[in-house]
């Protein structure tokens, strides 16, 4: 079962400028034990216990529940023509005139993720033959000031079967017959601010050519996107953030500049 619901508000103002403002939900039993992104025609391949489908349901990682996203196209009031600078001389106006901005601006929550954990197989099952595994869950699992270090509460899960203590992370257990009970989509990763900026103008050379100048930069403030945090909570890594999102998703800022001939 899937159920997806999204509430949009958009606002156009001038010049060219539009802000659109998403809220989504996107629940589903059909993506597997641990949802690492949309459901496929098989629907997650596995389920975690085909008695107790119910017990996969939760949140699809890839829908973020937030998403701010604003544009804006403006050709600046400088050079012939424009608001500033109606007498600049033919040298001026080709170095400080004519130019255009345009920008997109993404602000969005986390992904959902959910904890797993590897090693042993409690439910006694061979459920690692299927897939991804989850624990038990013994409290919230989020933090009130989470760091790249520490985006998780580790403590609040343990493997099943377990007890907190100095062995609740060791899987390596005698079947207990069940599965944990912990959630898909529990936890929520890092959002996301995005700031892409593009400046160009054109150069008229004769009348039917002119050169184009242009100059395009991903996320132009250079913020750090963290990537997801780790998931498993038998790892060392388990709620660390050992990188930032890659270049396409919001990663370190990238830019290129382009002169064109066009005829």
């Amino acid at each position: 079962m899937i159920c997806r619901m999204a509430v949009d508000f958009c606002l156009v103002t001038t010049p060219c400028c539009c802000t659109a403002w998403t809220w989504a939900k996107n629940l589903g039993d059909n993506n597997g034990p641990a949802s690492t992104g949309w459901a496929g025609a098989n629907g997650g391949g596995r389920v975690t216990n085909s008695l107790d489908r119910a017990a996969d349901r939760g949140d699809f990682y890839a829908t973020r529940r937030h998403r701010w996203t604003t544009t804006a196209f403006y050709d600046l009031p400088f050079g012939k023509g424009r608001r500033f600078g109606k007498n600049w001389g033919r040298a001026v106006d080709a170095v400080g005139g004519g130019w255009r901005l345009a920008t997109i601006m993404l602000v969005q929550t986390g992904p959902y993720l959910t904890p797993t954990f590897s090693g042993g197989d409690p439910s006694g099952t061979n459920a690692s033959a299927r897939g991804s595994m989850r624990p038990d869950r013994i409290g919230a699992g989020s933090l009130e000031n989470p760091t790249a270090a520490a985006y998780f509460d580790r403590s609040a899960f343990l493997c099943p079967g377990r007890v907190a203590g100095p062995d609740q992370f060791n899987c390596n257990i005698a079947p207990i017959g069940r599965f944990g009970n912990s959630g898909v989509g529990v936890l929520r990763g890092p959002g996301t601010v995005n700031l892409s900026m593009g400046m160009g103008k054109d150069f008229r050379i004769v009348e039917r050519a002119r050169l184009r100048l242009e100059g395009t930069f991903t996320n132009l403030p250079n913020h750090p996107n963290l990537a997801d945090p780790g998931t498993n909570i038998t790892a060392i890594s388990f709620g660390q953030v050992t990188s930032v999102r890659g270049g396409d998703s919001g990663g370190n800022r990238v830019g290129q500049v382009s002169l064109r001939l066009e005829f």
